[in-house]
Formats: C-alpha cells, structure tokens, sequence
C-alpha cells in the first residue's frame, strides 16, 4: 500500500496514524478535515481526500467541508514511531490497524524450534526408552516435553517381541535433559505400585495404569504404530541421498501478502495433513518460489493438487469483507428531508460483546418536514435497486468453499450505529441527500446493534412473538401451540490470548415431563473458536444494513468467520475449563422473567467477557427460516485481574433470523482439511428457496412469474418488523 493510500486511510481511522506521517500535535487533531482536493508530493500538512471528488455543490476549499466523527479514540501514546515516507508497512502492522481483518495463517500454533530441529533431521540431544505399552496407548509423555519447551519422537520402529521403544528429545540440553527427568519419574511411579496409602491413586502425577493387551490387540496397535511412524517421516526433510520416484513442482503466485512461511509456518508445517496422508515429501525452494514434492507419481499429482487448494483457502480467509447500508422505505410512509442524530439509548449498559460502546453513539431517524412525492419515489427506486444489489452479492457465497473455519449467516434486527462517519453541520442532523452521499463512501463505518436497542419494544418481545400464530409455529413436532416451546440455555466465554482470544460456546437444552410435571437439563454442543488479533468479534465478511430511516430499526445482514480450534492444542486450564461450567437449575426457571445469572464458573486467568443467553426458537410459517428471540446480559471482567469486580449489563432482548440448512452447509467449513474444499450446494436459489406452497415450475398457468425467494425473504423481515415496531398480531 502506497504511502498516499496509508495516509489517506488513517484520515477516517485514528488507530492507523501510529504508522503514518500524518502530523499529530494536540487533541483538536483528532478529526481530520476532509477536502476534495488530491494530495501533493511533499506538502506534509496537506489533507488527502477520502474519495475521488468533492460533493456536489461544496467547493474543495470550503470552510464548510465534512469534518469526520469516529468512535475509535485517538491512541493515549503520541509518540508512537511512525513508517518512513514510501517504506512498505509490514503485514502484521497492517492486521493491527486493522487494514487486514483477518489472519491468513493456516496454523493453530506455529512449531516450536525443539521440533523444527527434528524436521531437519538434526541429532537429538538426549534419548529414552519408554516400555511399549505406554509408547502405544498413552501420550502423555509428549505433553511432559511439550511442557518442557522441548520435542520428543520416536527413533526406532516398534518390531514384535520388543519391550521398550527408543525415543529422542530435541531443543535446549538443560532442557531435555529435565524432561527426559521428568518422563522417567513418572514411568517409575506408573509401573512400581507404591507402598505409601497416601501415594495410591494419585494418577495427576503418573501415566494412567493399563492393562496388558492380548496378542491379537497388540498386533493391530503394531501395526498401526509403524504405519503412523512412517507417515511422521514426511514430516521431515528428504535424506539428501534418497531417490525419488517423481517430483512436481508447484510455483507459488508472486504476492507479497501471502508469503508461504507466513501463513504455512516457518518450516510449512501446514502442509503436514498433506505430507502425510499424500505419503509424499514437500519443501520449499526459495530460489525458484516453488514447492516441491516428491514421492510416488499419483500421489506427488494429488499432493499439488491439494497445495493449489491450499492456497485457494488462503485466498478465501483474505477476502475483502462487503460493506454495504442502504435504506429502506416502506410503502405508504414519508421521509422526512432531515436525518436526526440522536443518542443511543438502549436498555443494555454500554457492553456489546466485548465491546465498551462509548455513550455519544448515535442511530439515525428522520423527523422534520417530509420530502416531496418526485423524490420519494426516487429514493424508493433506489432502494430497490440497492435489494438487487445485495442480492447480488449474496451470490457470492460460492467463494467460502475453501474457507476454513466457523462461518455464520444471520438476519438480526436492531439499531444502527453510526461507527465512522462525518459530523453533522446543523443542529446534530444530516440533510438527506448529504445522509445518502455519506453512506456511499468507502470510509463509512456502522453495524447493527446486538439488541434491538429499545426498551418498550423488548419488554413486550416475547409476548408478541407467542401470539404470532399467522407467522409463526412450534419447531418439530413436540409442541402443539407456541406457548409450549422450551428456551434453550447458551454461554459464550471469551479468554484472552495472544495469538487471538479464545472464545467457548456451549448450550443447554432444557425437557419437561407433561405426566410428572418436572424439567430437566441436558448439556448440549462445546464449540472453541480463535478470533482474529486484536478484535473481540470475528471477522466480518459481509456487513450490510436495510435501515428503516421512519422507525430507526435495521435489519442486519452479517456473514462471519473465526478460526476452528482443535481441543487438543489447548492449554490444560482451559481444556477443562467446560467441564466446570454449570447451570443452577433453580435460578435457571426465573432468570426468564428477571436479571439474575444461572451460570456457575471458575473465574479464571485471562477471562474477559462472559454473555448468557435464553433463546426461544420458532419455526416461521411455510418457509426454512427459523426464528429466535433471546434475552441475553453480559459480565466483562478485567483479563489481568479476573478477581476484581466485574462489570454487569442489564438485560437485553434480541432478535435474529437463522436457517438450519445455513448451519448444515458451513459444518462442514469447520472441520475443512488443508487442501480440499467443501462440498455443498452453492446454488443461490436453493440457500434462500421460495416459501412453500408457492408457484413451481410445473404449474398449469406458464404466464405466472416464478416467485423470487430472496425477495420473498425480504418481504418476511418487513413483516417481522412491523409486528416487533406495532405490536399489532392478526
């Protein structure tokens, strides 16, 4: 990105100017002035454009140009150093200011040095022998090295008859040699029962006992042992004598933003799933920017064939997110010629999912005198055209194929919040035209609110939506009216990390016994999730807005991803950490109607968000969307100091709309393996399908349009809408 490019960008972004020449001397230079003139060469006082042009009618030197308001503060530390003028700023300061929304790497964790040393094929600085049956069953030794910042690996085959197994340990000396100590130990404590009562059982301390196999077990466990052995040989470098049956070579596309051993790993341990599943040999050769592969004919080809996949998938996880925010106008109803900024003023206290909004947030209304019949209909046409548009690029879902990670696409209703905008000139209003100008430009920044962000409309919420039999019906075939449908219980916990925070879901489901009139909870689905560095959301692919500008209700649009976290790679603290989560089932029942907190955790180290919720789902009526009405609170603690009083938010009511052939599809991104993509359906028509009971194409009458079932959509969330703005159920 050119010096210009950077120093217009940290124009509208106050966290950029850490990394530009933009001059920073007081606190009135916290909003920049926008003008319509272009930069010049040298002139370091010269404000850049945000945009190509000026607006229409404004002259580039007025006084009166757009001064731009944004909700990030400008950093407290002035004396950051800055980039030199024309030095390309690196990638990871770009994913910090947040030019990059996503990380690219393909990796949980990158591999230590103990065990880059044993890929290149280097001597192990000290060696063991484990007896066989704990080498077969137990891996618990390879966690003792881990712990010990060093790397362990077998060195001899495991051949029949033979009692131990050789292993090596690689990394520091100090180092191996404590956890050679430490392995050896526990083997003692494992094999020799102890005469200590006090000692018997403390299997924290000691590789848990195992019984001896039977001979046709231990074969199968053999073999399967030498076959994983032989797969972790890819792992390392080739012998520099051996021959090869084939080699291939893949040339990696010149792009300085996805350097390989940036997102693959330093030694491309990445690409490990397909060195080994492919039984091949890959590395890098940095002369010619290619990957090599070497080993049998048809696998060197599937092995390119998965690494042109690879980085297919990168590609997908640095895709460009879509932000779109148009209006909406609903039949029979004037707009006004004025947009008001009004201060938000939602029932929850200022906490959004990690995120502390500041009070002087706003969400757009009209009031004021209405604009004429002519330019309501223009609005009106536009806006039409903008519903095209978003379908259009919803077309675009084809691309999260080779994206690897939890991916969701959700409808939820709310305010929007105005993140990066222009101050208003009169009176903390926008004039519509100058509101609609505003909104096209590319430094714009809002998104919808969590809640729907007014108290009396979610104080009633669930009331209406019981009532709303025209529009809605039970999910399944266990409850016959609405009133009879069980809320489900759900968690998420957020813990801090420095290759991103953590971030648990879990659920409960809650069952009611007509005949003996008693509940039960059974626990439900334990996700984790990485977010990207530096942010408490994740990364948003898709943010589009239908506001309704008479009632300041808007309809969010959000497709997000975040990174799938193998439980395994987890530290021990957290890995357990589900386990010591529970509901109180006595408060559980009440926390519907008040604001108490069901759940029961370990405060923990690193623990920054917690947010509870009670969601009550509902089939709508002849179509596949489901809707869901959740009451949810937030407690944020202080990640350094989690014994600290934490802060609480009231409750607060949400609304979304979800489909379970959505979540069905991008399951299967979650587990994605490196190289392959995955396979579902992108036909556009088939992920928003027509209400049922609609016109088909085999219908007698051909002159009869095919009903749209995106727009149909569309039509369903007005409906939503009115009946969450009105409170009036048919």
């Amino acid at each position: 990105m050119s010096n210009h490019e950077w120093t217009n960008a940290a124009t509208w972004d106050a966290t950029i100017r850490a990394h530009t020449n933009i001059e920073q001397t007081n606190e009135a230079d916290e909003w920049k002035i926008v003008t319509g003139s272009r930069p010049r060469g040298s002139r370091t006082n010269a404000q850049p454009v945000p945009h190509s042009g000026s607006r229409k009618g404004v002259p580039a030197s007025s006084r009166n140009t757009p001064i731009l308001y944004s909700r990030k503060k400008q950093p407290a530390d002035r004396g950051q150093s800055q980039a030199p003028a024309g030095r390309q700023i690196s990638r990871q300061q770009r994913v910090q200011s947040g030019i990059i929304e996503q990380d690219l790497i393909l990796l949980d964790d990158p591999v230590a040095t103990a065990e880059t040393e044993w890929r290149l094929r280097k001597a192990p600085v000290a060696r063991i022998n484990l007896p066989i049956d704990i080498a077969l069953r137990d891996k618990k030794y390879e966690e003792l090295a881990r712990e010990q910042g060093t790397f362990i690996h077998t060195l001899t085959d495991c051949r029949p008859g033979n009692r131990h197994v050789e292993f090596g340990i690689w990394g520091d000396p100090s180092k191996a040699a404590a956890a050679r100590q430490r392995i050896l130990h526990l083997i003692n404590a494992s094999t020799r029962p102890s005469r200590d009562p006090r000692r018997a059982g403390s299997g924290a301390l000691s590789f848990s006992k195992i019984a001896s196999l039977t001979p046709e077990l231990r074969v199968e466990s053999e073999n399967n042992w030498r076959r994983d052995v032989q797969k972790e040989k890819f792992r390392q470098h080739p012998p520099l004598d051996m021959a090869h049956d084939s080699i291939g070579h893949f040339h990696w596309p010149n792009d300085g933003d996805l350097r390989p051993d940036e997102v693959m790993g330093k030694t491309y341990e990445a690409l490990d799933p397909i060195r080994m599943e492919c039984k091949c040999y890959i590395v890098w050769i940095d002369d010619t920017s290619t990957f090599g592969v070497m080993g049998d004919l048809e696998q060197v080809k599937r092995a390119l064939h998965r690494i042109r996949m690879a980085y297919f998938q990168i590609a997908a996880q640095s895709v460009i997110p879509v932000h779109l925010h148009v209006l909406r106008v609903q039949e029979g109803a004037r707009l006004s010629l004025r947009v008001k900024r009004e201060p938000y003023r939602g029932q929850t206290s200022l906490v959004s999912n990690g995120d502390m909004l500041p009070p002087y947030l706003v969400a757009p209304q009209a009031r004021g005198r209405y604009c004429s019949e002519e330019k309501l209909q223009t609005v009106r046409k536009q806006a039409g055209i903008h519903e095209l548009q978003i379908k259009h690029i919803m077309t675009g879902l084809r691309q999260l194929h080779y994206y690897r990670g939890q991916i969701k696409l959700r409808f939820r209703l709310g305010r929007l919040m105005l993140e990066q905008a222009w101050l208003p000139k009169s009176k903390n209003s926008y004039s519509l035209e100058e509101y609609l100008t505003m909104t096209k430009e590319s430094q714009f920044k809002a998104r919808v609110t969590d809640e729907i962000g007014d108290w009396m409309l979610e104080s009633k919420l669930l009331e209406v939506m019981l009532r709303a039999n025209h529009l809605l019906m039970p999910p399944g075939s266990l409850h016959k009216s609405l009133s009879e449908v069980r809320p489900t219980y759900h968690a998420r916990f957020t813990f801090q990390d420095k290759a991103g925070d953590l971030c648990l879901c879990m659920s409960w489901s809650e069952h009611f016994d007509n005949q003996r009139k008693t509940s039960s909870v059974s626990s439900g689905s334990v996700t984790w999730t990485r977010l990207p560095v530096g942010a408490s959301r994740p990364s948003m692919l898709m943010n589009m807005s239908l506001l309704d500008l008479k009632s300041g209700l808007a309809w969010a649009i959000e497709l997000t991803g975040s990174r799938a976290v193998d439980e395994k790679r987890l530290p021990p603290k957290l890995a357990n950490f589900p386990n010591e989560v529970s509901i109180d089932a006595q408060i559980m029942s009440s926390a519907r109607e008040t604001d108490q907190r069901f759940l029961r955790y370990p405060v923990i180290s690193g623990l920054k968000h917690v947010r509870q919720m009670i969601t009550y789902e509902f089939d709508i009526t002849r179509t596949e969307y489901t809707l869901d009405v959740t009451k949810f609170n937030d407690t944020m603690y202080d990640a350094s100091q989690p014994l600290q009083t934490p802060t609480l938010s009231k409750d607060a009511w949400s609304l979304s709309l979800d489909c379970v052939a959505w979540k069905t599809n991008f399951a299967m991104n979650e587990s994605l393996p490196i190289g392959e993509r995955a396979d579902w359906d992108d036909d556009f028509s088939k992920w928003f399908a027509k209400d049922m009971g609609t016109a088909d194409d085999d219908d007698d009458d051909d002159d009869e349009e095919e009903p749209d079932g995106f727009l149909q959509l569309l039509a369903k969330l007005n409906e939503i809408e009115a009946l969450v703005r009105d409170g009036n159920v048919e």
